[in-house]
């Protein structure tokens, strides 16, 4: 049929796309940080990992469109998202230092600092007073998780009140800094 996309055109599309976007974003988040004067490792999505001095005292973990996928298939929920850690810890969520995490389209904007708390759009994140999980709404990423770990998660007792896909980015790094502020 004339004008139609095969479903294996389409991901090619998609996939070029979110390369092509991410190298774009990327390269302005770059330019930001080399300008700043500042002294970073930088680690993106696109790139090999690189410094922008000598001996940088921190390593920034860029993910320059978390969600690029969920754009290229017209669901409008992305996210640029930043981790910074000292340069002598390993990249995981319990060393993350600093997080900035913007969501594209509604430019709601979270930041956390290790030892001060989150804040969304500059207004200190709460914790719930909600006690039982069946009173729960919980935020999972479900990209690359086991599916029996998932299950038992969701499906026993006591059972979760609501389950929402959150966005697969940074944004764990903002919890986690609030939850070692407490």
């Amino acid at each position: 049929m004339k004008g139609s996309t095969s479903g294996q055109q389409r991901c090619e599309e998609v996939l070029c796309w979110n390369y092509l976007n991410n190298c774009f974003v990327e390269d302005i988040i770059i330019s930001g940080l080399i300008e700043s004067g500042h002294g970073f490792e930088i680690i993106t999505e696109e790139r090999a990992a690189f410094a922008t001095c000598a001996a940088p005292r921190y390593r920034i973990v860029v993910d320059p469109v978390d969600g690029s996928t969920n754009v290229a298939r017209g669901i409008m929920t992305a996210a640029v998202a930043l981790a910074v850690l000292p340069i002598d810890e390993p990249v995981s969520p319990e060393h993350v230092q600093w997080a900035l995490v913007g969501e594209l389209f509604s430019g709601t904007v979270y930041q956390a600092q290790r030892g001060s708390g989150a804040f969304r759009n500059g207004h200190r994140c709460q914790t719930s007073t909600t006690m039982h999980l069946s009173e729960c709404i919980a935020g999972l990423n479900f990209d690359g998780r086991d599916l029996a770990t998932l299950s038992k998660l969701i499906m026993q007792k006591p059972v979760i009140g609501k389950v929402r896909r959150t966005l697969p980015g940074l944004i764990k790094y903002c919890i986690g800094s609030r939850r070692h502020s407490e």
